[in-house]
Formats: structure tokens, C-alpha cells, sequence
């Protein structure tokens, strides 16, 4: 059952109403406010970017540079719930825990239903500093939500210097083509995980570094 094409039509009476009452209304992402425009009228939506904040580039700015990594790629999965499929692509998840000793993947979040020998749950880190110094020593970040509408995951690993390999979406495809990047179907994104981009210059798939 579609629990949520039932409740479009009350949704959006509901945002009808509000406009009349003159709310206005933001989004953090271009593809979202032109959707919501199709819809209600050019300009009822304006585009007010996420950014990082101060504390994070102060954050960011401590981070040492990490030595070149000899052995397996290290690839950083990170989700507030990684049980939900929206956010984290179960299968695609599964077919990298499927290549062994090929790579090491490390998952951030909670109810992480990944386990392996070539994986490592470091829980939902709450501790800003803590979750951006474990980034810094990944060889590479996998994104794969379908809802996101403008993941600032993605801006800040690509602030510490962690390539981005993000299968196709309308938010990961906003974001990383601000640094001239690229979104990847999700067998080629199983494909270069194997690589280990930040001992290989220049570049990296996904976002320029």
C-alpha cells in the first residue's frame, strides 16, 4: 500500500491553505523548490542553500592530513538509521560486504543491520569532531539515499578531502556538480569502491578534490 500517494491530496490542500495565508515558503535545494513551483506558482518557493556551519569549518580546519593507506580501501557508509533502505541502498551495501578482503567498510549511524568480517560499526556518533576524524582516515564516502534533498554529508567530506561515490539522485547530483562531479549507477559504484582514490592523484570520482 502507498501510504503516501493516499495522503498527497490533503498535503497539499494543506499547503494551498497556507499560502493564502501568506506563508512562505524554503527549500535548501534548486530541484526541490522547482517541483514545489510546478505546482503552487513561480516563486512560492525560494532556495536558501545548507551550508556548514562555523563550527564544523573550525572542525575541518584541526584535521591533519592522513598518510597514504597501503592496504584495503576504506569505505565510510553514514545514515542516522541505516536499516532504512531510503537512506542507505540495503542490496548495494550488501553486494560491497560481498567482496571480502577487497575492502573494509565502516558504517556511522544507528540499527546497523550490516554485519561481516570485512565490516566495522562504529555506532551513531553524536560528537561532530569525532564522526569528521573518522572520515579523515576513509578512502572514500558511499552515498546512496533516494531522499535526501541536499545532504550536507556530502559537502563535508568532500571539505576533509574524502571522494564521494554517490549513486544517482536529484540531491547528490545538486550538490556534486557544484565541484564538478559526478553521480554513478550503482554497479559502477561497487566497481571503483575497490579503488583506493586518495593515494591515487589527481582527482577522484564523484566530486573533484
Amino acid at each position: 500500500m502507498d501510504r503516501a500517494h493516499q495522503l498527497i491530496g490533503g498535503k497539499r490542500q494543506r499547503f494551498r491553505d497556507m499560502l493564502r495565508l501568506g506563508c512562505q515558503f524554503i527549500s535548501p535545494s534548486q530541484h526541490v523548490a522547482e517541483a514545489f513551483n510546478s505546482v503552487y506558482g513561480a516563486g512560492r518557493c525560494q532556495i536558501i542553500n545548507n551550508g556548514i556551519d562555523l563550527a564544523t569549518e573550525a572542525i575541518l580546519a584541526q584535521l591533519s592530513p592522513v598518510p597514504l593507506n597501503p592496504g584495503k580501501p576504506r569505505i565510510a557508509i553514514v545514515a542516522h538509521d541505516l536499516r532504512y533502505d531510503g537512506k542507505t541502498d540495503q542490496r548495494l551495501v550488501h553486494d560491497m560486504m560481498a567482496l571480502g578482503e577487497k575492502i573494509e567498510l565502516h558504517t556511522f549511524g544507528k540499527f546497523s543491520p550490516f554485519t561481516g568480517q570485512n565490516v566495522v560499526n562504529h555506532g551513531f556518533e553524536t560528537d561532530k569532531r569525532k564522526l569528521m576524524s573518522a572520515l579523515n582516515e576513509m578512502d572514500a564516502l558511499v552515498f546512496s539515499s533516494r531522499v535526501d534533498n541536499y545532504p550536507l554529508i556530502l559537502c563535508e567530506a568532500l571539505s576533509i578531502g574524502v571522494p564521494v561515490l554517490a549513486t544517482h539522485s536529484e540531491a547528490a547530483q545538486e550538490v556534486l556538480a557544484k565541484s564538478g562531479g559526478q553521480t554513478f549507477a550503482a554497479t559502477d559504484v561497487l566497481r571503483l569502491a575497490q579503488c583506493r582514490y586518495r593515494c591515487t592523484a589527481p582527482g577522484a570520482p564523484g566530486a573533484a578534490a
